[in-house]
């Protein structure tokens, strides 16, 4: 049976810049974490990539249906503490996605998230601004103005993209100079590591 020490061990990411914290997210000299998050590829992958490339994240468990059993909520809050996202790695739109704030919602999640994917990812709860960049290109990729999404629910999720119209767009999002650059340097940081072409856009929070 499973228990806590299947969890991956809990790493801190390198500072990527000396505004940077360890979170699986980062800072602009401010309070605030930044960080990026992506479905250009399965959300399990691309947290090894990110990773690996010094690129901050929010802290994670990345697990397969067969690494899950009755333990595995309460060795998820003991990792990650309370409100957690579960999300099925491999969907969009924030399909099959919840916000669990106690241990019988992680399990009611998980059953859930395993409905639409045998891989998935369970997240730190980050509260803060949501920033988008659009990044196009080949190999000298460009990345746009951000914009700001206001989410008019709990959180940005299916209903609130595309049935409540609730969210609203802010463009350009109003951040500082400093916090442009540097949210559309990580934008392109991510998409190169993850060998992008085309289009793609990068999601932080703020």
């Amino acid at each position: 049976k499973m228990t806590s020490s299947i969890l991956p061990p809990r790493k801190l990411f390198a500072p990527c810049s000396p505004i940077t914290q360890a979170k699986a997210s980062m800072t602009f000299d401010l309070p605030e974490p930044l960080g990026p998050t992506t479905q250009v590829t399965p959300g399990s992958k691309f947290k090894v990539v990110a990773e690996a490339n010094g690129i901050p994240q929010a802290a994670h468990v990345s697990l397969r249906a067969n690494q899950i059993d009755e333990h595995t909520p309460t060795a998820l809050v003991e990792r990650l503490g309370l409100p957690v996202f579960v999300k099925p790695a491999n969907m969009g739109s924030s399909v099959g996605v919840s916000k669990a704030k106690t241990l019988d919602e992680v399990r009611s999640a998980l059953d859930l998230a395993l409905s639409y994917d045998e891989w998935i990812v369970v997240e730190e709860a980050i509260v803060g601004r949501e920033i988008e960049v659009a990044v196009l290109g080949n190999l000298t990729p460009t990345a746009s103005l951000p914009g700001e999404v206001v989410p008019g629910a709990e959180f940005y999720d299916y209903a609130d993209k595309y049935v409540d119209d609730g969210s609203r767009t802010l463009i350009p999002a109003p951040l500082t100079d400093a916090q442009t650059t540097e949210v559309r340097e990580l934008a392109i940081q991510a998409y190169t590591a993850l060998r992008c072409e085309g289009l793609s856009r990068v999601d932080f929070f703020l």
